[in-house]
């Protein structure tokens, strides 16, 4: 998300500036800050991106098609003009991060931090986000720098569009119409193709963002050098404006983060935004130009900039959610410094009279280069661990930062030969069904499965549970209860077609609300006991559906989850400064247990015990499942361990780290022996 001068705010209007597209930016990045600041109603406050995306291409379109008609257009002094926009406040925001990062951050959330003010100064930070989580991710809240996914979307895109220009200069202003209007036809129509298959990637990708800009681009060749003979607006340019902000309004309050985007959904806040844009000196644009408005988006870029790593780094240090008036102080901390940032980094830079163009982009290159090497100190070194020796011996041994490569976050299935070796005639296969407690559980099956001589295959998918014709409650149906239902569907269709896979193990989350497979939604949500029902009957159909071919299925309950975060409780007590700064602005201590345990009370919730229950019906009613019970490894009669003194167990409050899905081998019964013969009842 970059954001123009107020000199280059008219397309064809010569000089003038429009006031109202100021007013724009600010609803943009007041809808963006609501998103992130959790505030009720703007639950799709993040199309505010969007907004931006299409003022971008209409601004930056303007110019270059305006020089290019003048034949004044250098790509050189283009260049000189993004690095003097983007780079100085940048700068700024990333030297504050990375002070901040060596003060308060363990060695594992330095090192990637590290990793991603490299990508950001190289303008590829959306390119490691995506190798990481989805920007609706609950782990997302900790990526410090993830603001700065758009600011790397628009430099990819204006590395290619200022070529495409030079492509069509001298022809028609219809060519050249023609030629953009498909290359983003094209890049919507990948959008939303990618949207049921590549969520992630379709929310990062330039490829899949570039009609957004593009739309903006289409209207500022189409308006060039009409708006300058309006004698003044008229009722259908009001009727325009006002259709304009309704729909970007709309989008605001009425998305929500577990809907599909971008994709066909992103169509109204784009097309709004071009309506206001072509609709200079309606009434709704009036309302825009107001002084309030005009002002927010003067500092709109740099407050973009400041609002999400003090967020950030106030959700890593509290490890729970931020009371109101910590959000509040947050807010007018970045309010503050986006001023500042405007008056004393932005304006100067942007205004300085500098030498040749080819010395400036020397200079700008050189403190990207900086820039770019102070955060590889961060990664090389893999997070400064000379700060905290301690902390860091025991993240390493924890694995923290692993990745998933087998959970899925579509309805897809990832196929790579890591989680789905091919079928064999002589090597028998284990199939481990689930969400991401399951993956967990997998990643210390690997060793156990190999030491069996058997092949361990792996189909798991966040935030769903391995279960037939039962998908996850909502209240009016949502692209993530979709995506699960398809993925179970597809996966269990899988597992049934290979002859190899002899046992299946069924496990995941077992407290959130269910409803029948043909519910499309459901306005009030499940009592826990009807629930629990129902989510017992799914796992019966998958149990059925399985034993029907001659599968084998182990049956594991759900590992004890804790109320906080064991992690952070350990870098709370490693790290002083984040004790500080708990204590005086931030929230309680995120220390829990005695730091290694819990009260087994505070572990297991109602809806766990009831679906725990419904799980030791079905393997009581059946002879031939096994059932493993995790806290018989991972708690005694009065407390569940998320940690030994040496080890921790799990990644966060509920996930298992290796070491602690190492403690829940001993359940696990002789595979061979399964297949060989009869199997005891429950480990």
């Amino acid at each position: 998300m970059s954001l123009n001068s107020p000199g280059q705010s008219g397309a064809g209007l010569g000089k003038t500036h429009r006031a109202d597209i100021d007013g724009l930016r600010a609803i943009a990045v007041l809808a963006v800050i609501g998103f992130h600041c959790r505030v009720p109603f703007l639950g799709g406050g993040f199309v505010g991106v969007d907004v931006f995306f299409v003022i971008s291409g209409y601004l930056i379109c303007s110019i270059i098609y305006k020089e290019m008609r003048h034949g004044s257009f250098s790509i050189a002094r283009f260049y000189e003009r993004r690095c003097k926009r983007i780079v100085p406040a940048l700068a700024v925001v990333l030297l504050f991060c990375m002070v901040l990062a060596a003060m308060v951050l363990s060695p594992m959330e330095a090192h990637r931090f590290g990793d991603s003010a490299v990508a950001t100064s190289l303008s590829a930070s959306n390119i490691l986000f995506i190798l990481r989580s989805g920007y609706f991710a609950v782990g997302a809240m900790f990526n410090i720098l993830l603001m700065t996914w758009s600011l790397a979307v628009e430099e990819q895109f204006y590395v290619v569009f200022p070529l495409i220009m030079l492509a069509l200069r001298g022809r028609r202003r219809r060519t050249i119409v023609v030629c953009l209007a498909t290359m983003s036809a094209l890049s919507l129509l990948s959008s939303i193709y990618a949207e049921f298959r590549q969520p992630t990637w379709n929310f990062y990708l330039p490829v899949t963002r570039a009609w957004e800009l593009g739309a903006g681009a289409l209207l500022a060749i189409w308006q060039d050098g009409k708006l300058r003979f309006q004698s003044g607006p008229s009722w259908k340019t009001d009727a325009t404006g006002a259709t304009g902000l309704a729909m970007v309004l709309v989008s605001v309050v009425r998305y929500n983060a577990g809907m599909r985007f971008p994709g066909y959904e992103a169509i109204l806040p784009v097309l709004g935004s071009v309506l206001i844009l072509m609709s200079a000196g309606g009434r709704a644009n009036r309302i825009l130009a107001i002084r309030p408005l005009v002002a927010i988006g003067l500092i709109s870029y740099s407050l973009y900039l400041w609002h999400w790593p003090l967020l950030s780094f106030a959700e890593v240090m509290s490890s729970r959610p931020l009371r109101p008036i910590t959000i509040v102080l947050l807010m007018t901390t970045a309010f503050a410094a986006a001023t500042l940032s405007y008056f004393f980094v932005e304006t100067p830079f942007r205004t300085k009279r500098a030498g040749k163009t080819s010395k400036v982009l020397l200079s700008y290159g050189f403190a990207i280069l900086i820039l770019t090497s102070l955060g590889g100190v961060f990664s090389i070194t893999r997070g400064l661990p000379w700060r905290y020796p301690k902390l860091y011996a025991i993240e390493s041994r924890a694995d923290l930062d692993r990745h998933h490569p087998c959970t899925s976050s579509g309805d897809y299935l990832r196929m790579s030969s890591q989680c789905v070796p091919p079928p064999s005639s002589t090597v028998p296969a284990m199939a481990v069904l689930g969400d991401s407690h399951a993956e967990a559980v997998a990643e210390g099956l690997r060793d156990f499965t190999a030491k069996s001589g058997w092949n361990l295959v792996t189909l798991t998918r966040e935030a769903c549970d391995p279960i037939k014709g039962v998908r996850l409650w909502s209240a009016a149906g949502n692209a993530q209860a979709d995506q699960c239902y398809r993925f179970n569907q597809s996966a269990l269709q899988y597992v049934l077609t290979r002859p190899d896979i002899r046992v299946v193990l069924l496990t995941g989350v077992l407290a959130a609300a269910y409803m029948p497979g043909s519910s499309r939604g459901d306005p009030v949500r499940p009592r826990d006991a009807m629930s629990a029902l129902v989510l017992g009957q799914g796992f019966k159909n998958e149990i059925d559906a399985l034993e029907s071919v001659g599968k084998h299925v182990i049956l594991m309950e759900d590992v004890p989850s804790f109320p906080d975060d064991p992690v952070a409780g350990i870098r709370y007590q490693q790290i002083p400064l984040r004790r500080l700064f708990n204590r005086l602005f931030l929230s309680e201590s995120p220390e829990i247990g005695n730091g290694t345990s819990e009260e087994i009370s505070l572990t297991i919730s109602t809806p766990e015990r009831l679906a725990a229950a419904q799980l030791e019906a079905i393997a009581a009613a059946d002879s031939k499942i096994i059932l493993i019970d995790p806290k018989k490894a991972l708690c005694t009669a009065d407390r569940c361990y998320y940690a030994s003194a040496t080890d921790l167990y799990y990644v966060d409050g509920q996930h298992l780290s290796r070491s602690g899905a190492l403690q829940i081998l001993p359940l696990m019964p002789d595979l061979n022996a399964i297949i060989r013969s009869d199997h005891p009842k429950e480990n």
